[in-house]
């Protein structure tokens, strides 16, 4: 039920990994597997806390935490769906080519796979903008914006879904940062929380 978008795959130095990234993406876009590139869970140990992936265990943590965890594992993806907004591998998003974004943006409204999420957590920044004329989050995934998530914090979330009243909505959308490097916990575990509420209202959680 859960959607993580990231800034693009990470660049790297070593050419079979490379490899790997750009498959990943070429996956994800057509549709051809039901998770992302590798299932997790089964080869991924636990990486440290300023890995994407940690910060994504940590809100599915938040938002499941009666489900059973595999210790020292990477497991989030028994629950969620990741993929990227950018399609070019990029060690750095400021070195980022980002010419792929707007078709990406178009196949995500145009896809069913995509918009079968009721939740989709855009960690990605400044790479997608709702500002004025330019809507692109409420245009891709009919949404709009309702508020802030933290309103008093340095690092911050928007919450846009598609209902006039929170709890007669059938998506929700959460537009946040990168979720790498230093970030906050109240930070992830809010939007956890925000999740775990609007999927217990709607969704039956």
């Amino acid at each position: 039920m859960i959607l993580f978008v990231g800034c693009e795959p990470n660049d790297t130095d070593e050419p079979e990994k490379k490899v790997k990234n750009n498959r990943h993406t070429f996956e994800c876009l057509n549709e051809l597997n039901g998770k992302s590139y590798k299932d997790l869970w089964q080869i991924r140990s636990k990486k440290g806390e300023g890995c994407t992936w940690s910060k994504y265990q940590k809100i599915i943590d938040t938002v499941y935490p009666k489900r059973k965890h595999i210790a020292g594992k990477l497991d989030f993806e028994e629950m969620a769906f990741c993929t990227e907004l950018n399609n070019v591998c990029a060690r750095h998003s400021a070195y980022a080519k980002k010419d792929t974004i707007g078709p990406k943006l178009e196949f995500f409204k145009e896809s069913k796979f995509i918009q079968s999420f009721p939740v989709v957590v855009l960690a990605c920044g400044s790479y997608i903008v709702n500002q004025g004329s330019n809507r692109q989050i409420d245009n891709t995934f009919g949404v709009s914006f309702h508020k802030v998530g933290l309103p008093d914090s340095t690092q911050n979330y928007w919450i846009h879904y598609d209902g006039l009243d929170y709890d007669k909505s059938n998506k929700l959308v959460i537009h946040t940062r990168q979720l790498s490097g230093p970030i906050n916990n109240e930070l992830l575990f809010s939007i956890g929380n925000s999740i775990k509420s609007f999927l217990e209202l709607n969704c039956d959680l």
